[in-house]
């Protein structure tokens, strides 16, 4: 019996040394692959330092019913990402009521660290994750339906106000896509990653898109219905065609 276990260690360590010692062959000879989103080259003023970097995420301009401008990207995000991250960030206004969006991008370059989980960057930033789930966002484009698996968390933080501690809520709302690859967990992202690099040596150039908008009280519900009609109307036009018929493979982060 212990034999057994033995062996089946053996082998099983054999295998997985086999496998890192293929992957660091590969990891050689490996090419960076096609980002899935749209860019320009149009750095923000504030960022000159740092051209190329910032706000290269083609993100519309003009979306109806809404007002949009340029969202800024902080010190803190350019100089302890890795140099070659690339950035959009873009705020939208509905114009009727003034219900406010900010989405945003990371798009990583030859360093995979660029791409983080929001479950360390949201507390970081002071916020409290109350729930978590996996949402297939529907809705029409050019005539055909579609679905986009989402990452919704649902997250509130406490800020003073003339002294009085006031609870903040927020919905957030993101996925990851590459040239030909959509993934709405970390899992199903580093699976594809490790498949692509196996069968064809290419490491996936992924971005993090997030949409991120405050809301009332007992107001998450209706926050993520606007979020999920905002990323109807902009989705399709800043990242490359193709990307709705993309399936992504789901796993519980």
């Amino acid at each position: 019996m212990n034999s057994a276990i033995y062996k089946l260690a053996a082998t099983s360590l054999l295998l997985m040394g086999l496998a890192a010692g293929f992957l660091v062959v590969r990891g050689q000879n490996q090419r960076l692959g096609e980002p899935g989103l749209l860019l320009k080259f149009d750095p923000l003023a504030d960022a000159e330092s740092l051209k190329g970097r910032s706000n290269v995420v083609n993100f519309p301009s003009r979306v109806m019913g809404y007002e949009s401008r340029p969202g800024s990207i902080s010190e803190s995000e350019l100089v302890n990402l890795p140099g070659d991250t690339g950035f959009g960030r873009a705020l939208y206004r509905d114009i009727i009521d003034g219900f406010e969006a900010q989405v945003s991008a990371v798009l990583m370059g030859t360093d995979r660290t660029s791409i983080h989980r929001p479950q360390q960057c949201l507390p970081w930033q002071g916020w409290t994750i109350a729930n978590q789930q996996e949402v297939p966002v529907r809705f029409e484009h050019n005539g055909q339906e579609h679905t986009l698996y989402v990452q919704r968390i649902d997250a509130k933080t406490q800020r003073v106000h003339d002294g009085v501690p006031t609870d903040i809520h927020a919905v957030y709302v993101y996925w990851y896509i590459a040239d030909g690859m959509v993934a709405s967990t970390h899992a199903a992202r580093h699976l594809q990653t490790m498949q692509a690099l196996l069968t064809e040596g290419v490491l996936p150039r992924w971005a993090y898109v997030s949409y991120f908008a405050v809301c009332a009280p007992q107001k998450q519900d209706e926050t993520f219905d606007r979020l999920t009609r905002l990323i109807a109307v902009t989705a399709p036009r800043f990242q490359r065609p193709g990307f709705l018929d993309q399936q992504s493979e789901h796993f519980t982060e």
